[in-house]
């Protein structure tokens, strides 16, 4: 299994504590992708760093998945949230 581990900053004027964009826009395009197992989208920290982590069967699903959602560093997912770091890494341990 591969991660894709992606850490974006948020806009101050974006915030929703009910997370209406992720649950209505993001998460059902990120389950609609090929080879996915689960992913978890933290809460933004203090300074407004968001962390999101998607799970996929196989290396080349999750590279497949950053190119087909153009997850790379300086793009933006939706208004106001825009990456900083992109990673894709393999997971070497769960339980």
């Amino acid at each position: 299994m591969h991660a894709v581990i992606a850490t974006s900053k948020v806009d101050a004027s974006v915030l929703d504590p009910e997370h209406k964009v992720l649950r209505e826009q993001l998460i059902p395009a990120v389950k609609a992708l090929p080879g996915v197992v689960t992913a978890y989208w933290l809460e933004p920290t203090e300074d407004l760093q968001g962390v999101a982590v998607v799970v996929f069967d196989a290396e080349e699903s999750a590279r497949q998945a950053v190119s087909a959602l153009h997850v790379e560093v300086g793009s933006s997912i939706a208004p106001g949230i825009t990456f900083t770091a992109v990673q894709v890494s393999e997971i070497i341990g769960h339980f």
